[in-house]
């Protein structure tokens, strides 16, 4: 059985995170990196979350990481969820910062803890989410 969530909240967008949401959009992932201690930051925001200086800056992320860890959801009793169950992972990118995020086109039982994953962008009326799934082997890229 393949996981794919069939509901998402929208996402709420403030001047804050407007500039990662218009990067979504363009079909990039923007991580910040502080010019004070030049650590990468995730989720964006408008100060550092290591060292509290107000200047963050962006910085386009490869998309490319592994699952770090991940659950699945079997059963979701909010309003709008089918009964289809989905994969909730935490990804560690290569820029180091971990993101949690729903991991697509994976049957469940294929998940497994430092599998190779991208992000890609599905629209979600005017935002794009950024999601992720498995990087294909070299085998079924040609």
């Amino acid at each position: 059985m393949t996981a794919n969530p069939i509901y998402w909240p929208q996402p709420e967008v403030s001047g804050e995170t407007k500039p990662f949401w218009d990067a979504c959009g363009r079909g990039e992932f923007l991580l910040q990196r502080c010019d004070d201690c030049g650590r990468f930051q995730y989720p964006y925001r408008g100060f550092c979350c290591h060292c509290w200086a107000g200047r963050p800056r962006d910085v386009p992320s490869t998309g490319r990481g592994t699952v770090w860890s991940y659950s699945v959801v079997r059963r979701n009793r909010s309003r709008g969820h089918g009964t289809e169950p989905y994969i909730v992972a935490v990804v560690e990118l290569e820029e180091g910062v971990r993101v949690i995020s729903n991991l697509m086109d994976c049957p469940l039982d294929d998940v497994a803890i430092g599998q190779p994953v991208e992000v890609y962008f599905q629209p979600l009326d005017d935002l794009s989410l950024p999601l992720f799934r498995p990087v294909p082997a070299v085998s079924d890229q040609g």
